[in-house]
C-alpha cells in the first residue's frame, strides 16, 4: 500500500506531462473538446423543442381553420366580392358566408328573400343602392367593421336580430313603406350609428330592445351609443338617453355641423318623443343635457348662473338638495357667527334674547392639576354655551321673513352687509323649500 501510495503523484505528473506533450504535438485539448460536446447537444435539443413548438403552432392553426371552415358553408376569399348592379336570383344565399376582404353589394335587386344571416363581413360591408323586393336577413351576422346600408329600398321586414356591428354603421336615405320593419332585437349596436335623411318613415324604429350587456356605465369609463339624427322623423324613434347620446356631427364629414337653431330643435323634438311615451328617466338625461347646452351658448354671466343652477337643485331634479344646501349653508354662517357673535348682536343688529358672551378662557398647564380639570370644564362649558347662541342667532336671521331696518346698524358696512346676506340667502331657501313642500 505504501509503494502505491508513493507512485500515484508520479503518475499522474507523468499524465499531466504526456496531455501536454499531445497538445504541442496535435493541438488537442480534451477540456475543449467537451465544452464542444455540450454545446453541440444544447443546440440539438433547442432545435427539438423549436421544431415541436411549430408543430404544435400549426396544429393550432389547422384546427382553427378547421373550425372557421365549419363554421361558414362558404369562404369568399377574393379581394372584394363585388355584385354591382345585377338582378340576384331568387336561389341567391348568402348565408353563413366569410366574407375575408369584405362584400359589396350596389345597385342590385334581391328577389325574394335575400339571406345574409351568419355571414361575417371581415372588412367592410358596403351594401347600398339596393333593391329588396322581399325580406332581408342579416340576423347572428358580424359586422366587425364599418357597415354601409345606406340608400336601400327596404319595403318589408329588414332583420338584424343578434347583429354585431363594431365602429360605425349607416343607414341613410332609405326608401321605406308602410310595411317596412327594421328589427334589432338583441343585437349588439355600433359605436356610432347614422340614420340621417329618413324623413318618410311609417313604423318605429325600436332600438330600445338591443343588447347593451357590454356597455360601461361606470363614471370614469361611460360609453354610450352616439346616433346621428340629421333631417330624419325623430318621432319615429324609439330611443332612450341611458344607452344613445345625440351625436351633432357628420360621422363622415367631420366639418358638417348642425347648426344651434338645428341642435334646438332636435333637442326639443326628442323631448317630446320622451314626454309621449313616458320616458321620464330618459327625459331628465336629455333636459339638463340642452339645459347645459343652452347656458354655453350664453356670455360668462350666463354660463356662470347656469353652473349655479345645476348644483343647486340640477335644473329642478333634484329639489331635495335645496334642504341640503340650507343645512350647511347654517353650518357655515354658525361657525362664522361663532367668532362674530358679539360683534353682531351688539353692534349691528341686536336680538334681545341672546346675552352678550365673555370670551372664552384659556387653560393654563402651570396650575395644580385639580384646578386644570376645573377649567377644562369651563372652557367646554363657555365653548357650547357661545355655540348654541351661534347657531341660534344665525337660525333666526336665515329663517326670518323680515328684518326690522330700524334695529341695524347700517353705519357698520360690512356687518350690515354680511347680515343682510345671511337673510338673502335664508329667503331664497325658504322659497325653494315652500316650492318643494307644495308640489309634492
Amino acid at each position: 500500500m505504501a509503494k502505491k501510495e508513493a507512485t500515484s503523484p508520479e503518475i499522474s505528473s507523468a499524465d499531466a506531462r504526456s496531455d501536454s506533450a499531445l497538445k504541442k504535438t496535435t493541438g488537442y485539448n480534451p477540456s475543449k473538446q467537451g465544452m464542444h460536446l455540450i454545446s453541440f447537444l444544447r443546440r440539438k435539443i433547442i432545435g427539438q423543442l423549436l421544431l415541436l413548438c411549430i408543430a404544435c403552432l400549426l396544429g393550432i392553426v389547422n384546427e382553427s381553420s378547421a373550425q372557421v371552415k365549419g363554421k361558414y358553408k362558404r369562404i369568399i376569399t377574393e379581394d372584394t366580392c363585388i355584385n354591382k348592379g345585377g338582378k340576384l336570383s331568387p336561389d341567391s344565399n348568402y348565408q353563413a358566408c366569410l366574407f375575408s376582404n369584405g362584400a359589396v353589394f350596389i345597385d342590385c335587386v334581391f328577389k325574394k328573400d335575400i339571406s345574409f344571416q351568419m355571414c361575417s363581413f371581415e372588412r367592410k360591408a358596403v351594401i347600398i343602392g339596393n333593391r329588396f323586393t322581399d325580406n332581408a336577413f342579416f340576423a347572428f351576422s358580424v359586422f366587425p367593421k364599418v357597415a354601409d346600408l345606406s340608400y336601400n329600398s327596404v319595403p318589408k321586414m329588414i332583420s338584424f336580430v343578434r347583429a354585431t356591428f363594431s365602429e360605425s354603421v349607416y343607414f341613410k336615405y332609405l326608401t321605406l313603406t308602410e310595411s317596412s320593419t327594421l328589427l334589432f332585437d338583441d343585437a349588439k349596436l355600433a359605436d356610432t350609428i347614422d340614420f340621417s335623411c329618413n324623413m318618410k318613415i311609417y313604423n318605429d324604429i325600436d332600438l330600445t330592445t338591443a343588447n347593451f350587456k357590454d356597455l360601461s356605465f361606470d363614471k370614469k369609463d361611460r360609453r354610450f351609443h352616439y346616433i346621428y339624427l340629421y333631417r330624419s322623423d325623430l318621432a319615429r324613434f324609439h330611443i332612450d338617453y341611458i344607452h344613445f347620446r345625440l351625436l351633432f356631427i357628420n360621422p363622415q364629414d367631420s366639418m358638417d355641423k348642425m347648426s344651434d337653431e338645428q341642435k334646438g330643435a332636435m333637442y326639443e323634438t326628442l323631448l317630446k318623443n320622451f314626454k309621449d311615451r313616458g320616458q321620464n328617466e330618459s327625459y331628465e338625461a336629455l333636459d339638463k343635457e340642452y339645459k347645459d347646452y343652452q347656458y354655453s351658448l350664453g356670455n360668462w354671466w350666463f354660463k356662470k348662473l347656469g353652473k349655479i343652477n345645476k348644483w343647486w337643485w340640477e335644473y329642478g331634479y333634484n329639489k331635495r338638495a335645496v334642504f341640503i344646501h340650507s343645512f350647511w349653508f347654517v353650518v357655515w354662517f354658525t361657525i362664522i357667527n361663532f367668532f362674530l357673535l358679539n360683534y353682531l348682536n351688539l353692534k349691528v343688529y341686536n336680538i334681545s334674547k341672546i346675552p352678550a358672551i365673555p370670551e372664552i378662557l384659556t387653560v393654563s398647564k402651570r396650575k395644580p392639576s385639580g384646578l386644570i380639570s376645573k377649567e377644562k370644564n369651563m372652557f367646554a362649558l363657555q365653548v357650547m354655551r357661545r355655540l348654541w347662541y351661534s347657531f341660534s342667532y344665525t337660525a333666526t336671521i336665515f329663517f326670518s321673513l323680515s328684518l326690522k331696518p330700524d334695529k341695524i346698524e347700517f353705519k357698520k358696512i360690512l356687518g350690515s352687509i354680511y347680515l343682510l346676506l345671511i337673510y338673502c340667502i335664508g329667503i331664497i331657501c325658504l322659497a325653494y323649500m315652500a316650492n318643494f313642500v307644495l308640489q309634492k
